[in-house]
């Protein structure tokens, strides 16, 4: 597929994050939304999948990517999910 905006590394991790969220976030979404439950479960597969600290370096277990592969994340979230997406910014210590 042919994009001006973005490389064909960026459609594939854009695919890759779309299928996940489309996977994964949709059972959080709920109690999320409705019971104001944090998805902590669900962040920690993003993190384990790096879609957390994208651009962190990886020593630091970041994704070490750059702002365009941010904002893919960021869009695939919040497509699922406008909390979804504020909640990856914001790391909450379990109660």
């Amino acid at each position: 597929m042919v994009d001006i905006f973005y490389s064909e590394q960026e459609l594939e991790y854009q695919r890759e994050a779309k299928g996940f969220f489309e996977t994964e976030a949709p059972r959080y979404i709920r109690a999320m939304e409705e019971k104001n439950e944090y998805p902590f479960d669900l962040l920690k597969k993003m993190g384990e999948r790096r879609y957390i600290g994208v651009r962190f370096p990886a020593k630091y277990g970041g994704g070490d990517l750059d702002m365009i592969h941010e904002c893919i994340i960021n869009h695939e979230a919040g497509a699922q999910s406008y909390a979804l997406a504020c909640a990856r910014l914001k790391i909450l210590p379990k109660k």
